[in-house]
Parts: C-alpha cells; structure tokens; sequence
C-alpha cells in the first residue's frame, strides 16, 4: 500500500545540453519534478562515445558532463528535492542503452574503454564499482534483448510518451528471468514530468543507497 512506500523517486532523466536530445535544462529538470511530488531526482544523461570526450583532462571532463546534475542539485537543495546522478550508457556494439545505478566518480576515471565492451563485460565492470546495470526500454524496435545472465535488470516501465516501449512485454521477460524491474518517465521535456516512477519506504541519501534500494526491489512501480 501507499502509505508503507511514501517517497517517490524519479530514475530516468536527461538534461540539455548535456544530453543533446533534451529539452530541459537540470535546473528547471528539478524544480519540476519536485513540483510534481517527486522527493528524489536520478539525473540520467546519455554517456555515449559522443558526449562524454575521452581524450580530454579526465576530472573537468567529469564535471563537465554532471554539469546537468550540479544545476538540477543546486535548486533541489532549496526545494528539499534529493538529487542524485546515474547515467544512461551506450555501448557502441548495439543501439542497446543501459541505466546505471550508484555512479561514483571512480567509473568515470576508469571509462577509457568502456563503450566497447560488450553487455556482460559491461556488467562485470560495473560491479567492480558497486553499480546496477538495468538495460533501458528493451523492447523498443530498435532494442537487442540483453541476456538475462547479463543484466541486473531491466527498465519495465517507460513512461516516455513519444515511444512505443511495449512496457507489458519488459514486465513480463523480468519476471520470467527474475530480473530487476525499475520504471522511469525518460524526461526530455518539462510536459513528460511526472508519468513514472517508484515509491519507496526509505529515501536513499547518496548514490551508493539509491543502488542498494534497486538491489532490495523493495519498492512500488509507478506506471
């Protein structure tokens, strides 16, 4: 019930101009979803071979790209929005995306060559950094099923209003394969706000909780 899950959390978003297909800037990204009842915001920008330059100074490079983030963070602090930062990673091999849960700055340092992985070396990778691997939108058209051996999970719900994420078919492959199961509303613009989601009992504080809640799947969907 509700009232055993107060807090609702956002876990897919992208910022502009970080993210190129955005129309929403991070500060105007938080006050948003806090407008919208949201309590917690996961800043999910596209980190692909074409935002993120490799051969630059690594640690401006780093901020450079959270700049979304530290924008949609600054007014989330006088908005009493927790905001946290992920990423939605492109692997060059397939169109294939993926959400990452519990980011740190160490993954950032160690991506020279992530994008070329393939999805269970991306997984194996990612663990070394604490993080969950949840492919995005698998069932979209354009999508190559990850193996279930090769994910943590993957998104059930995408709210986005413009695609044809054929949500039903995500759930029921999560729960054939016991898989982790997320919903997020795939912000690009102010009028996608407040489609999706999950309702927590407890509201993660910094990125390493926010993976850990994701591991627990104890949380409510909202679709």
């Amino acid at each position: 019930m509700q009232e055993n899950y107060p807090y609702k959390l956002e876990l897919h978003t992208h910022t502009s101009p970080i993210s190129p297909c955005s129309a929403i800037s991070g500060a105007d990204l938080a006050k948003e979803v806090a407008a919208a009842g949201y309590h917690l915001l996961h800043v999910t920008d596209h980190l692909r071979i074409d935002t993120f330059n490799l051969s630059a100074e690594r640690e401006a490079e780093i901020d450079r790209f959270l700049n979304g983030y530290y924008k949609a963070k600054e007014v989330g602090e006088k908005l009493g929005l927790t905001v946290l930062y992920g990423a939605e990673l492109s692997l060059t091999m397939l169109n294939n995306e993926y959400l990452l849960f519990g980011m740190n700055r160490e993954f950032f340092r160690a991506l020279d060559n992530v994008f070329s992985l393939r999805p269970a070396e991306l997984l194996s990778f990612a663990h070394t950094y604490g993080i969950v691997v949840v492919q995005a939108h698998p069932f979209r058209s354009y999508m190559v099923r990850t193996g279930p051996a090769d994910v943590d999970g993957i998104e059930g719900y995408n709210l986005h209003p413009n695609h044809n994420s054929r949500n039903e078919q995500a759930m029921a492959y999560a729960k054939k394969y016991d898989l982790i199961a997320t919903s997020g509303t795939d912000v690009h613009h102010p009028t996608h706000v407040g489609r999706g989601g999950i309702r927590s009992k407890v509201l993660p504080k910094t990125e390493a909780e926010l993976a850990t809640l994701i591991r627990s799947r104890d949380y409510q969907l909202i679709y």
